[in-house]
């Protein structure tokens, strides 16, 4: 929780000094010590998942994958 609230001050005091990096904190609840429920974030796809389809097999290694992927 700590942790996505810290980056949502950050989005926001970017945005309001000009800088959008198109952060999309997700919502969180804890219900409990490490137990609780997040935001389902539809059409995403896992950062392994984006190397796999768009560098092969040594995507991670390549400098210009994520980009192919936007």
């Amino acid at each position: 929780m700590v942790a996505i609230q810290l980056i949502r001050i950050m989005d926001k005091l970017w945005l309001d000094n000009g800088i959008d990096l198109r952060m999309r904190p997700y919502k969180v609840v804890s219900t409990w010590d490490q137990v609780g429920v997040i935001e389902m974030v539809p059409n995403s796809a896992t950062i392994s998942s984006i190397h796999e389809k768009y560098g092969g097999n040594l995507g991670a290694f390549e400098k210009d994958t994520i980009l192919r992927f936007v």
